[in-house]
């Protein structure tokens, strides 16, 4: 079965995968604030020895698209064209929300996943899965909080409200009557672009690496592309 990296630097918490077909192999979670470049190779490295896949044998590469630090984003990227470019793999790329969102879907349950975007914002998208649907009901963008309770009104209730946005401004949100759900923050997991790639390869595939960008998202007024380009 083919063999797949992917990778995760989107936010604090890095996070690398290695497997095969839609089975996670090895996965690795780090704290890399601040040192994402010094880490995320070492931590390819021992993902593809406890998988027990040589580099070599990675045919696709499988990338968080953000938004998040544009740091960490442009890191991981960097690396998954890098690879692609030079052992000819196929790469594809999902926005950072939906990797988040898949870690924690509940079937049926929409999930709006925030993640902290500092100066008082979060970066947030709300999706649902059903069955073999995934469906963007608020696509990828930059919010105040009040801003995103207003656009995502009809989901204040039904949602399953996660990520580090969620728990920085929990107070907040649930001043506005948003549930948050609780336990420790979510964060996009690498494992989750695994599945992602392995239920609906067409929304991540990318058909120019070499042109194909991330989603460097800032203003909550500009609704980036959806999906891989």
């Amino acid at each position: 079965m083919t063999a797949r990296l992917a990778l995760d630097t989107s936010t604090r918490v890095g996070s690398a995968a290695v497997g095969r077909g839609d089975r996670a192999l090895a996965e690795v979670n780090l704290d890399i604030e601040g040192i994402h470049s010094q880490v995320v190779m070492p931590a390819v490295d021992f993902a593809l020895t406890v998988a027990g896949v040589a580099p070599h044998e990675i045919r696709e590469v499988v990338v968080g698209a953000g938004p998040g630090s544009f740091t960490g984003v442009r890191t991981a990227v960097s690396i998954a064209k890098g690879w692609c470019t030079g052992a000819g793999a196929t790469l594809y790329g999902y926005p950072s929300l939906l990797a988040l969102a898949a870690s924690v879907s509940a079937d049926g349950q929409p999930i709006c996943a925030l993640l902290d975007a500092r100066r008082g914002e979060v970066y947030a998208a709300c999706y649902e899965f059903r069955g073999d649907e995934v469906r963007e009901v608020l696509a990828p963008a930059a919010f105040t909080i009040p801003e995103l309770v207003e656009r995502s009104k009809d989901l204040k209730k039904s949602a399953r409200w996660v990520g580090d946005g969620a728990g920085a401004y929990r107070t907040q949100l649930e001043e506005l009557g948003v549930q948050v759900a609780p336990g420790p923050p979510a964060w996009p997991r690498a494992s989750a672009l695994l599945w992602l790639r392995a239920r609906w390869p067409d929304l991540g595939r990318v058909r120019d690496p070499n042109t194909w960008e991330p989603l460097y998202v800032r203003d909550a007024g500009v609704r980036p592309r959806q999906f891989a380009q």
